[in-house]
């Protein structure tokens, strides 16, 4: 009966047409008591579309807050395109056209070709828009984009001008204050005054690091003294943590900001504001830093470069089973001589270092035995089902060409981008031999033209080449594939094909080991 299941499964994927949906959702401003609402009712509506509809499956919700809408140089937006590259998502689903992006131009493209392109089926759910359905000169979709664009600019230009002119009033023109400070109207401006609760702890922090205590060192103390970080002071509205409150340690980031920030001997972008540090100390850890760094790139550059770190090729998919936190890949150098050194990497959940409620046990696994684990999994998974070697050289197939159908894609609108450029430039040439325009204006255009022109033929070299590594990549996948059916114990797997079969890798303090596949079930193995 297993087997058949198994078999079914991969029916299922290669055969019918099941959507895995991202759910997307994003929030522009950044206010603690409205954001978390704004992007929990998005996702909600989204999740009410699909609920009793058996053709979509979740797959994750990505989340931008504080992100704004004119471009997409967003994170949660990064890690949606990537999982659609993967093949981990073909379907996104958002509130309305707006959360996607403001801008016209960008906006329709993603929806008109580059997610048709990848087979992405995308849908608006309170705009009723589903891409399935889509016309090609849908209208609705280009004037919602335009005015969500318009309305983005009218918005940024009335920003930009109002802190302008608070600047020139000298009001302070942040969102919150920094730690040790606070927001006070005096004379109708906003201007920045010293708490004095949260202002010793800064003075500490200072005083702490310039007599020898780093990074460790501090975050200990802070913890100790139930200290709450920035975060929670600004929730909770004092410093100390309480007997209902949730106490978390502080990161070693945080603790650069602070250092680092002018602000705290009274350097302002607007002006100046009272210090809570001597500008004599701020500038001597300020060159503390400077050495630390410079000590570091030292060291970096002195390292053996014969040496060179190895892809991570578990980067993204191997977590703690516990806490589920990424593992962080730790590297050992063994010196074997004078002249040889050996590295080897070692995963383990960097929660085990932690002192607060998120601290996990530390349950450290080798590169070694994690990739001899997966390879005898796979073995077995093949060996004891009746899963087809031709069902996973097709399921590999169908991935690559995911990939390769967003590469030629791409590839396409260079080559007519560059098309157009050409045209224009003819355009130009016409409107000044009829001396519409004169010679340095068209000469300057023809230089702007000249210099895009040569950036989308670069970027017309970059997309070939990885068409043609990709026609490599899949054909080291299918030998890789067939080493491993021959149990050739030497085979290595690479990353590609890990990220195509495996969907997660969570490792356990018992010593468990589960694979989530991505052609089938999950399968447990033991250590």
């Amino acid at each position: 009966m297993a087997r058949i299941s198994k078999k079914k499964n991969i029916e299922k994927i290669v055969q019918k047409k099941i959507y895995h949906v991202g759910i997307y959702a994003r929030l522009s401003v950044d206010n603690h008591n409205e954001k978390n609402e704004s992007i929990e009712t998005q996702i909600d509506i989204a999740k009410w579309y699909i609920k009793d509809k058996p053709e979509f499956e979740l797959y994750h919700c990505y989340i931008d807050l504080g992100k704004s809408g004119v471009h997409f140089e967003r994170d949660g937006f990064k890690q949606l395109m990537m999982d659609i590259r993967e093949g981990k998502v073909n379907c996104v689903i958002v509130k309305d056209f707006s959360r996607l992006g403001r801008n016209y131009i960008e906006t329709g493209n993603f929806i008109q070709n580059i997610f048709p392109s990848l087979n992405v089926r995308f849908i608006s759910v309170t705009d009723r828009f589903d891409s399935n359905n889509m016309q090609p000169d849908d209208f609705c979709v280009n004037l919602k984009n335009l005015v969500n664009e318009l309305y983005a600019a009218d918005i940024a230009i009335k920003v930009k001008s109002t802190r302008v002119s608070q600047q020139n009033n000298g009001s302070y023109t942040g969102g919150y204050a920094p730690y040790g400070y606070r927001i006070c109207k005096v004379d109708g401006k906003r201007v920045l005054v010293v708490e004095e609760a949260a202002a010793g702890i800064v003075r500490s922090l200072f005083n702490q690091y310039e007599t020898g205590n780093h990074y460790k060192a501090l975050i200990k103390w802070l913890y100790e003294n139930k200290v709450h970080r920035p975060t929670e002071y600004r929730k909770y509205k004092h410093i100390y943590c309480r007997e209902d409150e949730v106490l978390l340690e502080w990161s070693k980031w945080t603790l650069k900001a602070l250092f680092t920030n002018p602000i705290y001997m009274g350097c302002l972008i607007q002006g100046t504001c009272q210090a809570i540090v001597s500008r004599e100390q701020f500038l001597k850890i300020a060159c503390q830093f400077e050495k630390q760094s410079l000590h570091y790139r030292n060291h970096k550059n002195n390292e053996n470069p014969s040496i060179l770190l190895e892809e991570d090729i578990f980067n993204g998919i191997l977590f703690c089973g516990n806490c589920h936190c990424k593992m962080k890949r730790t590297v050992l150098t063994k010196n074997l001589n004078h002249s040889e050194n050996r590295r080897r990497y070692i995963y383990d959940c960097p929660n085990a270092a932690r002192m607060d409620i998120r601290k996990c046990s530390s349950h450290p696994i080798l590169f070694e035995t994690l990739q001899e684990l997966i390879k005898q999994s796979l073995k077995k998974e093949w060996l004891f089902s009746n899963i087809k070697k031709q069902d996973i050289i097709k399921y590999l197939k169908s991935q690559f060409q995911v990939k390769q159908n967003f590469l030629c894609k791409n590839r396409e609108d260079l080559k007519r981008k560059i098309e157009n450029c050409k045209i224009r430039q003819s355009e130009q040439y016409l409107k000044y031999q009829n001396g519409r325009i004169s010679l340095q204006t068209f000469q300057k255009i023809q230089e702007e033209y000249r210099q895009q022109t040569a950036l989308l033929s670069e970027n017309l070299a970059v997309i070939e080449k990885q068409q043609n590594d990709y026609n490599t990549i899949f054909t080291n996948q299918k030998t890789m594939f067939n080493s491993l059916l021959k149990w050739d114990m030497a085979s290595m797997l690479d990353r590609e094909l890990l990220h195509i079969l495996i969907k997660e890798i969570d490792i356990f303090s018992d010593k468990r080991v589960e694979i989530m596949f991505d052609f089938q079930e999950n399968y447990i193995i033991k250590n």
